[in-house]
This record gives C-alpha cells, structure tokens and sequence, in this order.
C-alpha cells in the first residue's frame, strides 16, 4: 500500500509536533479490527495499565496489554505494517539515520465517560490510529490533546480524531483525551517506537 501524504496538524511556532496520515481505504479492515477488539473488550480482562507503576491515566476504558504487535491477526498485522513506514517517513524520521521500530503496542476500546489524564510515553515517537474515532467532536469530547507546556493550561493544542487516521508525535510529548460523551465506541489503536 502506497503511503499518504502526512498532514502536520500540531505545531508550535516553527516545531512540528503531529502529523496525521489518512487511510480512507480502510473501511472494511477498521469494521473487521472495531468487531475483534470490542468482543476482546469482553472477553479479555482490562489491563488497568501498562505503566510499570500500575496508574492509569484513563476513566472507562477496556485496555489490552503491550504486546499487540505480536497478535497474529491479519488485520492487526496490517496496521503495525502501516505504523513503521509512517514513522520511518521521510517527513517524520528525516534527522534520524536509524530505522524506528515498534517497541510496544496496545488499544484501548472506550465509553461515555472516558478521559485520558496529561501523560506522556517511553519511546521515541508515539502512535494513536483511529480504528474508530466514535463520535468525538468539540461538543462531545474526545478531542486528542497536545500539551507542549503542560503547567501553561493556555498552549494546549487540540487535535480532531479521524476514523481511518493515523497520529505521530513525540513520544516525550504530554497528551491527553477530553470527557467523551459518545454513544458509539471510541476504538484506538497505539505504539511507541524505539531505534
């Protein structure tokens, strides 16, 4: 598959901070990925976190363990092959000579009531793919945040999530997710990348 142009949809002044890659041809492979990972979410317990420290950041959410990568479902195996070569972009990866690989990947299927606290992540670059976006919008929440000064409530960046899209950002990068009040669920597949 042809990779899309990336779209830099964060900034700050000059510096780059997410870029957004669009997969509109996806459709049925997000209908196959949204059916396994929501009947997962019912079947698998939540993993709470998969933070060393064991908090968790996010209210009313399923979360999968860190090693999504090695699933053997196609399906899930055609994203991480997306991942890599998105992150490993000319645009995205230009000063870096080394290849960047997925280091740790999970999703997180959420609800009415999901929020996602400032965190940031290990790694180099960090990955959110909308397998579906729900129904996030301004008045419903589920807005991606940026955080590039994260005691300076005043340089937050909101960023739309798109069904099908693919974020990058640095993985160092605090972020969060506003109060989402959706109906549908909100379904996310992430990663970080490390050299």
């Amino acid at each position: 598959m042809e990779l899309p142009e990336p779209e830099l949809v964060a900034q700050q002044g000059n510096t780059p901070l997410c870029y957004q890659f669009s997969f509109p041809d996806l459709d049925q492979v997000n209908a196959r990925l949204c059916k396994l990972l929501v009947n997962w979410s019912a079947d698998k317990p939540d993993q709470v976190s998969n933070m060393p420290s064991g908090n968790s950041f996010f209210d009313n959410k399923w979360l999968s363990d860190k090693k999504l990568h090695h699933e053997q479902d196609e399906d899930v195996q055609l994203i991480l092959k997306l991942i890599e070569p998105c992150a490993n972009s000319k645009t995205i990866a230009s000063s870096n000579e080394n290849s960047l690989s997925v280091g740790s990947m999970w999703c997180m299927v959420s609800r009415a009531g999901f929020a996602g606290k400032p965190h940031n992540h290990a790694g180099l670059l960090s990955v959110a793919y909308y397998v579906d976006a729900g129904e996030s919008s301004e008045d419903v929440g589920g807005m991606f945040q940026l955080h590039p000064h994260p005691k300076d409530p005043s340089s937050t960046i909101q960023v739309l999530p798109r069904s099908g899209a693919m974020l990058l950002f640095p993985s160092q990068l605090f972020h969060s997710v506003t109060h989402y009040r959706g109906v549908k669920p909100r379904i996310v597949i992430s990663a970080n990348l490390r050299i």
